[in-house]
C-alpha cells in the first residue's frame, strides 16, 4: 500500500467544536518523532493534512518541519466498502507504514466512512500489532460527534504522555488483549511511578504560548540561576520524546488546568507536582510567573536579585520608547475579541483567550472584551471567572456573527481591534487599526515588542506598513 501524497472543560465553552479526526490529525502533524499515522477512509480524508492545514497553522508552527510524510491513507474504494474489504486494506496499509518508516508507534485514525460501515478497527490494529511488533493505537475519530478544542488537546496530550504504557502493551498477546482505543483508557493503564527528586526532571511548561529562541533563553536563564532547568514546552514544538518525558518532570507549570483534566489526573497518579501559573504576559505578570517558579527551585532565594534586575531592565526599555517620539498608548481604546479562534494552539486558547489582557493594561490602554458567542449566562460566568483569575475588571459584550463585528467596533468607538486574522476585513472596513490575535509575546523580553507592535499598527507611514519586518 503506497503513501497518498508522498478538573473537564466547562460545558458550552467558547472554543469552537471540531471533528476529532481533523483535530488529532492536525496535532500529530505538528509533532516530531518516530511514528506513522494511518487514516482509514477514502483518499480525500487525508487531504486536509497534506494540502490544507499546513497553511492554516499558527505562525510558530511554520518554523517546525511538519510530519505530513508520516501520514498514510487506506484510500478505500466503493467496491471495498460494499464487499467488506476495508479490513484487509487497513492491515496492508499498516504493514506498509511500518516497513517504510520503522516507527516506534502507529496511530490509526477512523473516519466517517469507517464508522458508517462499522469497521472493527480495534481488531485489525491488534492483529497488526501482534504481527509487526509495534504498538498500533486505534483512535475512533470518525462520525458526526463534535469535540471542543480543549477536549482534543487533553486527549492528545494524555495519549502521548502515556505512550510508554501503550508501547508496553505490544509485548502482550495483542489478539486477545485489545489495545486502548482512546487516550483516556490508555491513561488508566499507567504504570506505578516514584516521586521526583527536587527539580531533577526539569520544569515543563504546559499550554503556554510557544517561545521564540530569545524568549526561551530568558526562561532557561531564570531557572538556571535558581538551580533549575527548562525541560520542555508542550504542546508547542512538541515531540513524542517530550510528551513521554512529561511524567518524569520535576515540576509542570500549567497555564489553564481546565484544558487538561485527564492529563493532570495522569500526572497526579504518577506523583508529578504541578501548579497553575497565569501566562507571563507583561512585566508584572512575568514577575509573578518567575517568582512562583523560583519558589520551587533549589536556589530560588539566591536568584531573587537576578529577577529584580530583569524587572528593572524591562521597565527601563519600555520607558525609553516614549523618549524617542513613539506614539503613546495610554488611553488607547482597544476591542479585545475572543471566541473566534479556529486553531489548536493551546497558548492562544487558554483561559478563554484572555491571557494577553495584562499587556494592554500595563500599556495604559482602555480595553473592552467582545465575545463571538450567543448571549448566554453560563458563558458570561466563565468569562467573569477568568477575569477574576487574571485580577482584572472589564466590561464585555457578545456579538453573534463575524459579519456584525464592524458594527460593534463602530458603536464602541474603538481605535484598535485585537482579533483573529479572518476578522481583519471587518476591522479594515471601519477604518481602525488591527493587531492579529496571538501577535503579543511573553516574558520581559517580549514587552518592548508588544508596545512596538501596537504603535506600528497605529502608524500610517513606512513604520506602519513595514514595521513587523524591522522587529524580531
Amino acid at each position: 500500500m503506497s503513501r497518498d501524497g508522498s478538573s473537564k472543560r466547562r460545558a458550552g465553552e467558547l472554543a469552537q467544536p471540531s471533528c476529532s479526526m481533523v483535530g488529532l490529525g492536525t496535532l500529530l502533524l505538528e509533532t516530531q518523532g518516530s511514528f506513522a499515522v494511518v487514516v482509514h477512509g477514502d483518499a480525500d480524508c487525508i487531504n486536509p493534512f497534506l494540502k490544507v492545514f499546513p497553511h492554516r497553522l499558527a505562525p510558530d508552527v511554520g518554523r517546525v518541519q511538519l510530519a505530513s510524510d508520516r501520514f498514510y491513507s487506506t484510500g478505500m474504494a466503493e467496491n471495498e466498502v460494499i464487499s467488506g474489504g476495508g479490513r484487509e486494506r487497513l492491515l496492508a496499509c499498516i504493514r506498509s507504514a511500518v516497513a517504510q518508516q520503522t516507527p516506534e508507534i502507529v496511530f490509526v485514525l477512523g473516519t466517517c466512512l469507517s464508522e458508517m460501515i462499522g469497521e472493527d478497527i480495534e481488531r485489525v490494529c491488534a492483529l497488526a500489532q501482534a504481527e509487526c511488533g509495534v504498538p498500533v493505537v486505534p483512535l475512533r475519530t470518525g462520525g458526526l460527534r463534535l469535540k471542543t478544542q480543549p477536549e482534543l488537546l487533553d486527549r492528545f496530550g494524555t495519549l502521548l504522555a502515556s505512550r510508554e504504557e501503550t508501547r508496553a502493551a505490544a509485548s502482550e498477546d495483542a489478539v486477545t488483549s485489545a489495545v486502548p482505543s482512546t487516550a483516556t483508557s490508555a491513561a488508566e493503564r499507567t504504570l506505578p511511578g516514584s516521586a521526583t527528586d527536587g527539580l531533577s526532571g526539569g520544569v515543563v511548561l504546559l499550554g503556554y504560548p510557544g517561545l521564540r529562541p530569545w524568549e526561551r533563553d530568558e526562561v532557561a536563564r531564570m531557572l538556571e540561576t535558581a538551580g533549575g532547568r527548562l525541560a520542555a514546552e508542550l504542546p508547542a514544538r512538541s515531540s513524542l520524546t517530550a510528551w513521554s518525558n512529561l511524567t518524569a518532570a520535576g515540576l509542570v507549570a500549567v497555564a489553564d488546568p481546565a484544558f487538561w483534566p485527564e492529563l493532570l489526573s495522569l500526572l497526579e497518579r504518577r506523583k508529578v507536582p504541578w501548579l497553575e501559573l497565569a501566562p507571563p504576559m507583561g512585566i508584572e505578570a512575568s514577575q509573578r510567573f518567575y517568582s512562583r517558579l523560583l519558589e520551587h527551585c533549589p536556589d530560588g532565594n539566591a536568584a531573587r536579585g537576578a529577577l529584580e534586575r530583569e524587572v528593572a531592565a524591562a521597565k527601563e526599555r519600555l520607558e525609553s520608547l516614549g523618549k524617542i517620539g513613539a506614539r503613546p498608548l495610554k488611553g488607547l481604546r482597544v476591542a479585545y475579541c475572543i471566541g473566534s479562534i479556529k486553531n489548536y494552539v493551546a497558548g492562544q486558547l487558554a483561559r478563554e483567550g484572555l491571557g494577553e489582557l495584562p499587556v494592554f493594561f500595563e500599556l495604559g490602554c482602555e480595553v473592552e472584551v467582545l465575545i463571538q458567542e450567543r448571549e448566554d449566562s453560563a458563558a458570561r460566568e466563565r468569562v467573569q471567572k477568568n477575569f477574576d483569575l487574571l485580577g482584572v475588571q472589564l466590561p464585555f459584550r457578545n456579538f453573534n456573527d463575524p459579519g456584525v463585528l464592524g458594527r460593534e467596533l463602530t458603536a464602541g468607538g474603538y481605535q484598535l481591534a485585537y482579533c483573529q486574522d479572518h476578522l481583519s476585513g471587518q476591522v479594515r472596513q471601519v477604518g481602525i487599526a488591527h493587531v492579529r490575535f496571538g501577535a503579543l509575546r511573553p516574558g520581559f523580553v517580549g514587552m518592548e515588542h508588544n508596545a512596538r507592535t501596537l504603535q506600528a499598527a497605529l502608524s500610517t507611514g513606512f513604520q506602519g506598513r513595514y514595521g513587523r519586518y524591522l522587529r524580531r
